[in-house]
């Protein structure tokens, strides 16, 4: 794993809105959006994974409400997102739990629908706590909606310890990137993923954005 530079930071104009270890994606081509379309990129993940966390590290700001308790996002928040020459809109999602409550239960029927809106995922895990049902929910809904992803563990703050926290994760048969948001470990390779699937200038038909979406359940980070 390795640290992500300054100068490495993506970029962003502000634009909230409520509402192993290499880059592989689950098999699925990658899709390029229409010409005049901007495209979209989602972070997924149940709660207190480091979805926020990494929403503000790829956006550079301080949008999304970082705290160490689960359901802290809501709302979808988007933020439009710049680097190596990309430019989309990065959407972080709130946190998917199996919780029978209308207001989880309207959270998963959101996000759901807006994945399959969406051209390329990251889903956030937490290696600390290892794999959960949510995560393999988030997982299920990923791959119904046909959505390319990866899977990124994030918690893995000490480099001895990578092979074992990704054992598990690997039943899921897509690549992982291994991370930890605070330390700022494993970014690299996450802008090395979106650099490799995000639509490449002067190859397709000009864009004015892409959006990625970062899901996973709630409190991942």
């Amino acid at each position: 794993m390795s640290f992500i530079t300054p100068t490495d930071r993506p970029q962003a104009a502000n634009r909230p809105v409520n509402g192993s270890a290499s880059g592989a994606t689950n098999g699925a081509a990658t899709p390029q959006p229409p010409a005049g379309q901007d495209a979209k990129v989602a972070i997924v993940g149940r709660p207190n994974v480091g979805k926020s966390t990494l929403f503000n590290i790829l956006t550079d700001s301080r949008k999304a409400v970082v705290r160490d308790q689960p359901g802290v996002t809501r709302d979808l928040l988007i933020e439009r997102a710049e680097f190596w020459g990309h430019s989309f809109d990065l959407i972080d999602t709130g946190g998917l739990t199996e919780a029978k409550d209308p207001f989880s239960k309207l959270i998963r029927a959101q996000v759901t629908e807006f994945l399959a809106t969406v051209d390329l995922a990251l889903l956030v895990m937490d290696g600390r706590d290892g794999l959960l049902p949510e995560d393999r929910e988030v997982v299920r809904i990923a791959k119904e909606a046909g959505v390319p992803f990866v899977i990124v563990v994030n918690k893995i703050d000490r480099q001895h310890e990578v092979d074992l926290r990704l054992a598990e994760f690997h039943e899921f048969g897509v690549d992982l990137i291994a991370t930890s948001f605070e330390q700022r470990r494993g970014l690299a390779q996450v802008l090395e993923w979106l650099d490799r699937h995000l639509p490449k200038a002067g190859v397709s038909a000009p864009m004015e954005g892409l959006t990625v979406a970062i899901v996973g359940k709630p409190n991942a980070g």
